[in-house]
């Protein structure tokens, strides 16, 4: 089973913000996918997780365990 990241882009064109699946090995950036400009930036996003049956958002920060960061005050 192979896993395919889910990563969140913004377009420099129209601000548009979407979603893409891209294989780890794809090296292209999508076009928008609403206005179809090339000027696309990835952005930083926070990502989902499952373990020991519970899941969350990130991975805590430091010695943090919160699995809310706006909650955590670091």
């Amino acid at each position: 089973m192979s896993l395919i990241p889910i990563y969140e882009f913004k377009c420099g064109e129209c601000g548009c913000v979407f979603e893409r699946l891209v294989p780890v090995a794809y090296a292209e950036t999508p076009a928008c996918a609403e206005c179809g400009g090339t000027q696309v930036k990835k952005l930083f996003s926070s990502f989902g997780f499952a373990s020991g049956g519970k899941s969350g958002f990130g991975a805590g920060c430091g010695p943090c365990t919160s699995t809310n960061c706006g909650t955590c005050g670091h």
